[in-house]
């Protein structure tokens, strides 16, 4: 399975000259917990709730004037759409990020991964299991 047929269809990207202000109010109105921050089409970052809670909150700077540019998380780890699922889980999980930008071939964002999307895949995905061992337990067969 792809990485974006994961996601949700929507992809909110905000331009790295937005206030945070801006952003924190797309990311409550798309219910999501992070940006991708871009310049053009270019990605420069990720703004995230950690970065809200560190950079503006925490550091008491004013969100209505305050760029996303200057608190975004810039080295971003980019995820192909094409990676595996469990890859994906693993480098998450070692490296202790919530969401990835996902870019195809050309540098585009395409989507944004986040940690729940894997973890509710896995969930379905031992449940599917656990449902088919079951039914194989529990069918009558000829003979049973």
């Amino acid at each position: 399975m792809d990485l974006l047929q994961l996601t949700r269809t929507e992809r909110p990207t905000v331009q790295e000259t937005v206030t945070v202000y801006d952003a924190v109010q797309l990311m409550v109105k798309s219910k999501v917990g992070a940006l991708a921050v871009t310049s053009g089409e270019k990605l420069v970052g990720i703004f995230t709730e950690r970065d809200l809670m560190k950079k503006v909150v925490a550091e008491e700077r004013p969100a209505r004037s305050t760029k996303v540019s200057d608190v975004m998380t810039r080295d971003v780890k980019t995820l192909n759409p094409e990676t595996e699922i469990l890859d994906a889980l693993r480098l998450m999980l070692e490296r202790q990020f919530r969401h990835a930008p996902l870019v195809d071939g050309a540098g585009k964002v395409v989507g944004m991964l986040s940690l729940r999307d894997l973890l509710r895949y896995q969930v379905d995905e031992l449940d599917r299991e656990l449902n088919s061992v079951i039914e194989r337990f529990t069918n009558d067969s000829p003979g049973g």
